[in-house]
């Protein structure tokens, strides 16, 4: 991508030069000093690009006050008799959708929320369009003001990805400890949105490396207001657990393939959260690679339920810039019976007690409170640079 993108800036400053070349002495060049602070991709930061371009024609103010004509007698008498023209918002009667894609024309209509009857609010408006591009499957979204019958309504035209509805996800994780441990594993997977026109999705994935794995899930919203989920998953799962004595040091190390079925249900709440339900079934076999041969292996089965409650108001899932995301508070508790090796649960690392490795805790009851903040110190290479860190406390038992 960064070769695309040198590539095309090449291209654009050689039209550009060309251009430049062919001004004449009455032209004037008006280049706006963007430099890193506004890129070619950063389409949110509209504001800062019109700010420098302000800033760059108020550098040549004088240039543009030479050529505007003097004002004569006869100006001056065609400018006091000319009517006040006073520019007004109209009424908007009615919204009508020009929709080329897969999803219900209320379930778009809904998302944009523009009520009929009023004043037109373009600031609501474009609230309504950021939720329609919110679905991640749209290409792009415009509207008309027009007028019909001698009413006053918009047009709202709403376009999908010309390379959707099946997409290709990947990705990598590499984690090591610097003490011994070191996973790599890498995904590949394949996701189709919309399967229907309430926006239901089907992701099938696969991961090779350290800890091969594979899954299959359903995602399907509720209703015309995408308000109400549920969702469904089957995996396989082959994910390593360490024995760990109490200075830290690994006795045994095991494999843990399982097969199993998840469902949830949940409701959203807008762009602030969502609180969800589930419950997961899970039948496999613990195999020991490292350790005392003393130590078993077993056959298990495992089941558990769950429900959460998220605040989430990030900008970006992936790397964020700015918001709040609360999710805070874990409670386990095993109800019935004493877990075997596998029905414990797992500490250690960021959010699940730090300053102990992943896994190296194991529990069958424990709470855990935290608070963590993250800040973008820069860009190195045109990439971020995020420095964070949690607090936490916590009780297992």
């Amino acid at each position: 991508l960064t070769y695309a993108e040198q590539l095309s800036g090449f291209l654009t400053v050689s039209n550009t030069n060309a251009t430049i070349a062919a001004l004449g002495p009455n032209d004037i060049l008006v280049q706006p000093a963007m430099g890193d602070a506004v890129r070619t991709g950063d389409f949110t930061k509209a504001a800062d690009a019109l700010r420098i371009g302000d800033e760059a024609m108020a550098a040549q103010r004088d240039k543009f006050v030479a050529l505007a004509r003097p004002l004569v007698a006869k100006d001056s008498a065609q400018l006091a008799s000319a009517p006040v023209r006073v520019r007004t918002l109209p009424r908007i009667d009615f919204v009508r959708l020009d929709n080329h894609t897969r999803y219900n024309d209320r379930l778009l209509l809904n998302k944009l929320n523009i009520p009929v009857g009023e004043t037109l609010d373009i600031d609501r408006v474009e609230a309504g369009v950021e939720s329609v591009y919110g679905l991640n499957t749209i290409d792009i979204v415009t509207y008309d003001v027009i007028d019909d019958a001698g009413k006053t309504g918009l047009v709202v035209h709403v376009r999908p990805h010309t390379y959707g509805p099946t997409y290709l996800e990947t990705g990598l994780n590499l984690y090591s400890d610097f003490r011994g441990d070191f996973d790599f594993n890498l995904r590949l997977g394949v996701l189709r949105t919309p399967i229907n026109a309430f926006g239901g999705e089907v992701r099938v994935l696969t991961q090779i490396g350290s800890e091969p794995a594979a899954l299959a899930e359903v995602y399907q919203p509720l209703g015309l207001r995408s308000r109400y989920f549920v969702g469904s998953r089957l995996s396989y799962e082959t994910p390593h657990l360490s024995l760990f004595a109490a200075d830290g040091q690994r006795e045994a190390e095991y494999e843990l393939p399982s097969i199993g079925l998840s469902m949830v249900f949940g409701r959203e709440f807008g762009n602030f959260g969502a609180i969800t339900v589930g419950a997961e079934r899970r039948h496999g076999s613990a195999n020991r690679l490292i350790g005392s041969e003393e130590l078993p292996e077993i056959d298990f089965e495992v089941g558990q339920a769950n429900w959460a409650v998220t605040y989430d108001r990030l900008d970006s899932f992936q790397l964020p810039r700015n918001g709040l995301y609360f999710y805070g508070l874990r409670y386990h508790d095993t109800v019935s019976g004493h877990p075997n090796l596998p029905g414990f649960y797992q500490l250690g690392g960021v959010t699940r007690m730090a300053g102990y490795r992943p896994g190296e805790l194991f529990a069958a009851n424990y709470a855990l409170g935290f608070v963590g903040y993250t800040y973008e110190l820069g860009r190195v290479l045109n990439r971020p640079s995020i420095l964070g860190g949690t607090i936490e406390y916590g009780r297992v038992w």
